[in-house]
């Protein structure tokens, strides 16, 4: 299966890192990326993702760029993580679903997301209820992470 990686799916790791840094000890690996790496899915972000990531380590934890360059650089080797470059969006088809589904304003990143993840025909994987509860009839490739496990450990 080829999956593209919500945000949320992945800022845990570099919680995890940064934390373990400030306080001294050996950072635990998250389950959800545990269990990803067990299974040999193709894992994939975008180029926003690691905007998102980088604007996380820069506003809480007052991240350098090089120490936040190197942190990517280690999580995407880590977990073999292709990087794919956003090119373009187009805004059209998510105009439909703003006059259609009532949906908070950080929404607007992961329909981007969700649009790239489907130009890319790949799985997107995410965390955020809302986005799966409200947004399958749209874009019927998203899953949540605990359908994922269900549906990998029945196999």
């Amino acid at each position: 299966m080829e999956v593209y990686l919500d945000t949320n799916i992945i800022i845990g790791w570099f919680k995890n890192v940064k934390r373990s840094l400030k306080e001294g000890y050996e950072p635990k690996e998250p389950k959800k990326l545990e269990f990803l790496k067990s299974k040999n899915f193709g894992l994939y972000v975008s180029d926003l993702t690691k905007f998102e990531v980088f604007r996380y380590l820069k506003s809480e934890w007052s991240g350098k760029s090089g120490e936040s360059k190197r942190l990517w650089k280690d999580f995407r080797d880590r977990y073999k993580i292709t990087e794919l470059t956003l090119k373009k969006v187009n805004i059209t088809p998510l105009i439909d679903i703003a006059l259609n589904v009532n949906l908070g304003r950080k929404t607007v990143i992961n329909l981007i997301h969700l649009q790239f993840s489907e130009k890319n025909n790949l799985v997107f994987l995410t965390g955020d209820k809302p986005i799966t509860d409200r947004l399958k009839n749209y874009f019927p490739k998203t899953i949540s992470y605990l359908d994922l496990r269900k549906n990998s450990d029945t196999n």
